[in-house]
């Protein structure tokens, strides 16, 4: 009796630590090479491979309302003590799907768990920062990426464009940071953004006559109008910032760090002009050709500028015209005989004639939709150029290709959107 005692007292204890022992166990997959093979009214069905078995083929299946949740984080709220640099993260989404995006900027442990009735499709995380633990079967997929810290950031967008082009949904809904995040985040409800979606920063079409031409890197004419390049294999085109041509588009101008290169357009044949006295051009930010009086200006960010006879062929004056205005472009106006510059930090432009008179200011601060997403931690954009044509400006933003054009119309001091790389 004793031996059959023992024997079921030692059953029970095997079966126990086997529960235990597999409540337990981390029980995410990793997989990879996802491939959409069906979908029906309510999800997409993909194929994927076990990242561990690649032999193993697994069937991934996505809620096409699956709700999205990204969440990145700095540095982990540790009790004192504490030396472990886990989250424990809580979904409580009641009838809901979800797909979490995690991001770390340290090694952290992320420990997954979820309500009764909360699925949880698919967790997109960066492995090089990030441990996904959980106790439930989960689906995790590797994607390397950038750290960000807030939605108005490129890094976000093409987050954006990765979950529509794989899983064609276009929004999330609901984005974490914290400079010092919780060791236990609980998830059940969320707060609505419209910046979360794509569909914020969709260019609007307009038709209207306005075409203009950029440089590319080989110093050929790449053509454009408001909703972009015409073709679209200029799309990835690299976009010089630093060079002008004549009007008859017979010579190019660009600036070099010692003065000039004259480009023949024809025969792609290349002469330096040096710049006297000082022998350099510090910090060039704009150049522009002036066809009234065949001059080139070439202005710094501190407001000098630097005068090159188109026609002569030779340096003609340095002139200090601006103070306090952080050059970003300069363009030349033919039709008001005006110059044009923009600024890195004020979202601004001003308007000046060839002696440094100004006409006007124009602020620009809260008018062109989607610019803070370019701002870096100086607060500073990229290049934007200015191209004008009559009443209207086309305002480019080039960060080594065109990234967005704005329509701007002086008259009624708006601007539109036209065309947005990230998001047309």
């Amino acid at each position: 009796m004793k031996l059959l005692f023992g024997w079921l007292v030692l059953i029970v204890l095997i079966l126990y630590a086997f529960y235990y022992v597999n409540m337990n166990l981390e029980k995410s997959v990793e997989v990879k090479d996802l491939i959409k093979i069906s979908e029906n009214s309510n999800e997409t069905i993909y194929s994927v491979k076990n990242s561990d078995n690649s032999d193993e083929i697994i069937e991934l299946k996505i809620a096409k309302n699956s709700e999205i949740i990204v969440i990145n984080a700095d540095k982990l709220k540790k009790e004192k003590d504490s030396k472990n640099n886990n989250i424990e993260l809580t979904i409580n989404r009641d009838n809901k799907n979800i797909i979490l995006v995690l991001n770390s900027k340290e090694k952290t442990s992320w420990i997954i768990n979820s309500s009764e009735n909360t699925k949880i499709d698919l967790i997109i995380y960066n492995k090089q920062n990030c441990e996904i633990l959980s106790k439930s079967k989960l689906y995790k997929l590797d994607k390397n990426f950038e750290y960000f810290t807030k939605v108005e950031d490129i890094k976000f967008v093409k987050i954006l464009n990765y979950l529509n082009k794989m899983f064609l949904i276009n929004k999330i809904n609901n984005f974490i940071y914290e400079k010092e995040i919780s060791p236990k985040i609980i998830i059940d409800n969320y707060s609505n953004n419209e910046k979360y979606s794509l569909e914020y920063l969709k260019a609007k079409k307009i038709e209207k006559e306005f075409d203009f031409e950029l440089v590319s890197s080989s110093k050929d004419l790449i053509k454009f109008n408001l909703n972009g390049p015409m073709f679209v294999e200029d799309r990835n085109n690299e976009v010089l910032n630093d060079i002008t041509f004549s009007p008859d588009k017979s010579k190019m101008y660009q600036i070099i760090e010692n003065g000039l290169k004259l480009i023949d357009v024809e025969t792609k044949q290349e002469t330096i002009k040096p710049i006297p006295v000082i022998k350099s051009i510090i910090n060039p930010s704009g150049i522009a050709y002036d066809s009234l009086s065949e001059n080139i200006f070439i202005a710094n960010k501190q407001g000098k500028f630097f005068v090159f006879d188109a026609v002569e062929e030779q340096w003609i004056s340095i002139r200090k015209y601006i103070e306090d205005f952080d050059i970003n472009s300069l363009a030349y106006d033919e039709e008001t005989n005006m110059y044009i510059s923009s600024t890195w930090k004020r979202e601004g432009l001003i308007f000046f004639d060839q002696n440094g008179n100004f006409a006007k200011r124009v602020n620009l601060e809260n008018k062109l939709k989607g610019i803070e997403y370019h701002m870096n931690d100086k607060n500073e954009i990229p290049k934007l150029l200015v191209i004008p044509n009559g009443e209207n400006l086309a305002l480019v933003l080039i960060d080594k290709f065109v990234e967005k054009i704005w329509y701007y119309n002086k008259k009624e001091d708006k601007a539109i959107l036209t065309y947005n790389y990230y998001a047309n």
